[in-house]
Parts: structure tokens; C-alpha cells; sequence
């Protein structure tokens, strides 16, 4: 390959990386935009669900999600919306629930064994065991 050559293809793949890198950035600083406002839900937001439509009116706005309902206060790992969250209208639908339970195999926090199983010091080793252990659900 002659130098000639060579110069091109150098040329050619920075060219290509620059749209890639300015991408990044530009994702970098959507993000950095969002934890810096905080996040928020719309008011009114519609979600789908198999009825049609849920939206939730909160006479304040906007849903600010720094406020506690959003928050771990306890050691379960847990918040107010794990179980009541905004596109089942802040309910606890049970299809999700049983959803949940499947494609987590029980390890999300909604399924914490002390409170979240049928008994607290039932032991969740296996996912037979788990799924012994959560029959509420």
C-alpha cells in the first residue's frame, strides 16, 4: 500500500469514528441533563394497558421521582412504587406481579422474603424453592 494509499484509509476511519464519538457525547450529555433536573413522570402521562389507556392527574404537576414514595426507606430494598407503579394508575396489578415473579425468578425486591413470601425464614436457595416459597403469587 503506497503512502498515498495509506493517508486515505486513515482518513476514512476517523471519519467514521466521529459521528460514533459525537453520539456518545450527545447521549452522555441527555443523561447527565436528566440526573441533574431529576426525573419526573407527566402528568396525565397515558400508559398502555389491556383496557386501552391509565394515566394518573395529580393536582401538584408533574410526579417528581426524588420525593420518598420513590425511595428506599427501609432494608428490603424497596420503594412505595415497586409495587404501585405509574403505568398500572400507582394499583398493584396482579398479571404484572406473576410477570415480575417469572422474569425475575423471584429476585425482585417486591418478592423480599420477609415480607414478600409466604413465611419470612423460608429459605430461597433454588427457584423451586423460591417458587415454593411465594404461592401468594
Amino acid at each position: 500500500m503506497s503512502p498515498n494509499q495509506q493517508r486515505k484509509s486513515v482518513l476514512v476511519m476517523n471519519r467514521k469514528k466521529v459521528p460514533v464519538l459525537g453520539f456518545v457525547g450527545l447521549l452522555l450529555c441527555v443523561a447527565v441533563s436528566l440526573f441533574a433536573t431529576g426525573s419526573r413522570i407527566k402528568n396525565l402521562q397515558p400508559f398502555r394497558d389491556p383496557t386501552g389507556y391509565v394515566a394518573t392527574f395529580n393536582t401538584g404537576g408533574n410526579i417528581d421521582e426524588s420525593t420518598t414514595f420513590f425511595q428506599q426507606l427501609g432494608t428490603n430494598g424497596r420503594t412505595c412504587a415497586t409495587c404501585h407503579q405509574a403505568d398500572q394508575a400507582f394499583g398493584l396489578d396482579l398479571a404484572h406481579v406473576q410477570q415480575l415473579f417469572l422474569q425475575t425468578k423471584g429476585e425482585d425486591p417486591l418478592f423480599a422474603p420477609i415480607d414478600g413470601a409466604n413465611c419470612p425464614s423460608g429459605k430461597q436457595a433454588t427457584w423451586l424453592t423460591t417458587v415454593c416459597c411465594c404461592t401468594m403469587v
